[in-house]
């Protein structure tokens, strides 16, 4: 009965490892796929930073396939001071494999206007 009774306490145990372990798997994912699409924004004129633009936007295959129906936004928020940028808020939700939606995984990335090039 004993052996019974911690094997049973061992099996609850090993479950819940498992499920933390995919449940941070997840968000490690989600995480670095933000990451890297606001490394690509980096690269694009500031003029191109709108909502309109940005909208067109995906996942790459990988986090689309390792995420449970995930869902990505974007919004981007034009700021006048104290200088001139826009606040571009990346965000994703997914579903755990209890078909229960996550805490949305964010990322936050101001970009600033360039500076007027001085003629001499």
């Amino acid at each position: 009965m004993l052996l019974g009774i911690a094997i049973t306490g061992v099996s609850t145990m090993v479950s819940w490892v498992k499920l933390q372990r995919e449940l941070t798997a997840d968000r490690q994912v989600a995480s670095l796929e933000l990451a890297n699409i606001a490394e690509r924004l980096s690269t694009r004129p500031y003029d191109e930073l709108t909502s309109e633009t940005l909208s067109a936007l995906d996942l790459s295959p990988i986090a689309a396939t390792e995420l449970r129906q995930p869902q990505f936004s974007v919004t981007v928020e034009d700021e006048t001071e104290p200088v001139p940028a826009k606040r571009v808020t990346l965000t994703l939700v997914w579903l755990d494999r209890g078909d229960r939606p996550q805490a949305p995984q964010r990322l936050v990335r101001w970009f600033h206007a360039p500076s007027p090039q001085v003629q001499p």
